[in-house]
């Protein structure tokens, strides 16, 4: 890239950005080795170890003018791509990072990032997350939920190629939240999960209840992110 086309990418909020962007690929071959321990969203410990890790991240990325312009840009992505929007900010092929923005209410439904490795930071708002792990590889049909909870600004989770990849989330605010992928994944590789039944609570209420992941039938789908 040459300075003229930094020059510009950084006056326009690209996520192309040279500078976030390299320090985002120092960042996460630095922190490579402490994502990888991570193997287990379910511990409160090591929820916490991600949120250090990522809050540290997103504080440097901060104190980038191109970043803070980008992070207030992601509020209105929204409406060009669904109930939420996803503004990119880094990808090498190997690793990516972004920001996303969901609406209070809005949900994203269950969804996979196969042999992906990644920490989901909320910077503002707060989101509930469901976490849940195949319990057949093959058809990926049986779901069991790992973790499940709500996270606030400054917290995070995670998710490994055999923990937690497979999660939903449902904004409680409206929420930003900073996506990390130490090992990213093909986006024509993403499925989403549908349940089969709807359930209904006993005693003659209508009311659905949260369909469990439970018998969740496996449905490919390519979204393409909003830009």
């Amino acid at each position: 890239m040459t300075k003229y086309h930094e020059r510009k990418a950084a006056a326009e909020g690209n996520p192309a950005d040279s500078e976030p962007a390299s320090f985002l690929a120092r960042s996460i071959a630095r922190e490579s080795l402490t994502i990888s321990g991570l193997d287990d969203p379910a511990d409160p410990v090591q929820r916490q170890q991600a949120a250090m890790l990522a809050g540290r991240l997103h504080r440097s990325l901060s104190t980038f003018p191109s970043y803070r312009r980008q992070e207030g840009a992601v509020r209105n992505t929204a409406a060009t791509g669904g109930p939420w929007g996803w503004l990119p900010l880094f990808d090498d092929g190997c690793s990516r990072a972004g920001l996303m923005f969901l609406e209070r209410g809005k949900s994203v439904p269950l969804h996979d990032h196969p042999g992906a490795v990644a920490i989901t930071l909320v910077v503002t708002g707060k989101i509930e997350i469901i976490q849940c792990d195949a319990d057949s590889e093959e058809s990926k049909r049986d779901l069991t939920v790992r973790w499940e909870g709500r996270l606030k600004a400054g917290e995070a989770t995670f998710l490994t190629v055999a923990a937690g990849n497979i999660h939903s989330f449902k904004a409680v605010e409206d929420c930003v939240v900073f996506d990390l992928f130490a090992i990213s994944y093909p986006y024509e590789k993403r499925s989403w999960f549908i349940p089969e039944t709807t359930l209904f609570s006993p005693g003659g209420n209508t009311q659905p209840r949260r369909p469990t992941p439970a018998n969740a039938a496996r449905q490919d789908y390519h979204h393409t992110p909003a830009n």
